[in-house]
């Protein structure tokens, strides 16, 4: 029998529908973006997960278009309620810090200016915007707009910054302007650790002489030979008879001081190793063993670096060649770091210690100069420069400042009384003859009220004696505000950080980019480390 039947005809299956379940949701988004996974490796990603834990994978809508889509919608949306949500009812301090970096659409550099606020329980970043100029004009317009485009005019009553000159021009700083804008009257906290960084870049230039190029050369050298350096043969300040006579007498306190800090939570790991290198220096040692890391920061724009190097370089100085200028540089550098620098710098974000810190400082920076009359010098003159916090209005920080004595702070209330400056100037001008002579109550006057009205806080605390200050609700009030208020600029400076390890990742798109930084900056809050518990709290 032939058989001529054609080939079988097979039921054509009927086409499979794309997925139409979205897996990207607001966290996912946000996620993808701490992460720093572009569209393309967040699908990748994302398909072997679903592929590995679902049982139906290709329900879901897994496509680098649609991953992109939900992404940029969910930023914009993350960063518009973050905006809405945002109402803070305590004064605020509105902090900026200029940098140039390149530009996320090309190779060219731009002016890019981090704006953030801070205040009790705030710490928010608002904006990042770019700069047609960086000029104090600039600067106040651009921090003005975002001010309002947040809604919180009516709750910036601070200024914080850099000691610069676009920041502190009298006529065209940014300061001036953006009082002018905001048409009040605002408190300027001039960053303390600005201030203490130029302090320290003022005396190694005395020590270490000018340098042709942004690299000290000295450091260079240590750099390129730490290969060579044995870590394990160190020596300390007893090593040098003349060094340890200067610190003999703060040594003990000083370990006890850098330990206590270290203790403590420190924001970068730069803080953490002054301090390590400060208790090796003076003879102790760290709860966490002895151990150096490789130099790095040859930049003379990083001034705490220099301090840092200088201890190195005294510790391995017998294993490293200097001449003999060097090491005399070194040596005075390592003694003004152990003896003034290290503490100042530690306690600088205390702004209710800020004027008695201030004062003391001048008064040890006199003292200095019988251990080295040119360094004392020039510090003192930088620091004569920048006396934001004795001004009539900054000095009533020091009503809250718990190391006072009562009986100072007596005394300042009955110096309210005197009649101050009709101009109260942000900076005061002292002569450096009658340092020793002053107290705090000096520098307090009638316009140190000012500092409560602008806060928009209650001095009604002033009727009753110092000693019933503290069980008083308007005091107990003002003290919380004031010791949340930062005079540290360092926030700025890490919205800096932001941008450039952002900057040219995930979009190109400047609205994006701005709702990104936002995004991020909120999950790191949020999700402070990439611990189970944290991730999944």
């Amino acid at each position: 029998m032939n058989d001529e039947a054609g080939p079988s005809t097979l039921p054509t299956p009927p086409p499979q529908k794309r997925g139409r379940k979205l897996l990207i949701d607001p966290h996912v988004a946000a996620s993808l973006d701490a992460a720093k996974l572009t569209d393309r490796k967040a699908t990748i990603v994302l398909a072997s997960v679903l592929k590995k834990t679902c049982t139906e994978p290709q329900k879901f809508n897994i496509n680098r278009s649609s991953i992109r889509r939900q992404r940029i919608k969910h930023r914009k949306v993350i960063a518009e309620c973050l905006k809405k949500e945002f109402k803070p009812d305590l004064p605020l301090t509105i902090h900026w810090d200029g940098k140039l970096i390149e530009d996320i659409t090309g190779h060219e550099t731009v002016d890019r200016l981090p704006i953030l606020v801070s205040g009790h329980g705030v710490d928010q970043l608002l904006a990042v915007p770019k700069l047609e100029r960086g000029t104090g004009e600039a600067c106040a317009s651009a921090v003005h707009e975002t001010v309002q485009t947040w809604g919180l005019s009516d709750k910036v009553k601070c200024l914080c910054f850099d000691t610069t000159a676009v920041n502190t021009g009298l006529r065209n700083g940014c300061c001036v302007i953006l009082e002018q804008k905001m048409e009040k009257d605002m408190l300027w906290l001039a960053c303390r650790h600005h201030i203490m960084e130029i302090m320290l870049e003022a005396i190694a230039n005395q020590a270490l002489g000018p340098s042709s190029g942004p690299e000290v050369l000295l450091f260079k050298r240590f750099k390129k030979n730490w290969t060579h350096i044995n870590p394990k043969d160190y020596k300390n300040v007893i090593s040098d008879p003349e060094s340890a006579k200067y610190v003999e007498n703060i040594s003990s306190g000083m370990i006890s001081f850098a330990q206590d800090q270290l203790r403590e939570y420190q924001p970068r790991d730069d803080y953490r190793e002054l301090l390590n290198l400060t208790i090796i220096y003076l003879g102790g040692i760290p709860d966490s063993g002895v151990a150096f890391r490789m130099p790095a920061g040859l930049h003379r724009a990083r001034w705490m670096a220099k301090a840092m190097y200088c201890f190195k370089l005294f510790m391995f100085r017998h294993q490293f060649k200097m001449t003999k200028r060097e090491e005399k540089a070194v040596k005075d550098i390592c003694t003004f770091t152990a003896v003034i620098y290290v503490k100042y710098w530690f306690e600088a974000p205390a702004g209710q210690c800020a004027p008695r810190n201030d004062l003391n400082l001048l008064k040890d920076l006199i003292t200095f100069k019988n251990i080295n009359l040119a360094m004392a010098n020039v510090a003192l003159k930088k620091v004569l420069g920048h006396l934001w916090y004795l001004s009539e209005e900054l000095v009533s920080f020091a009503f809250f400042d718990d190391k006072l004595p009562i009986e100072v702070k007596k005394k300042m209330v009955m110096a309210l009384k005197n009649e101050g400056l009709e101009y109260c100037p942000k900076r005061i001008s002292l002569d450096a003859k009658h340092i020793m002579e002053k107290d705090i109550e000096d520098f307090v006057t009638s316009n140190s009220l000012r500092f409560f009205q602008i806060l928009g806080i209650s001095s009604r605390f002033f009727n009753k004696d110092v000693e019933n200050w503290e069980g008083d609700e308007d005091f107990k009030a003002a003290k919380k505000i004031v010791q949340s208020m930062r005079v540290v600029n360092d926030i700025a400076e890490r919205g800096v950080a932001l941008m450039e390890e952002y900057n040219k990742l995930l979009t190109t798109n400047e609205d994006q980019k701005q709702y990104l930084l936002l995004v991020v900056k909120q999950f790191r809050k949020k999700y402070p480390n990439a611990q189970k518990s944290t991730l999944l709290s």
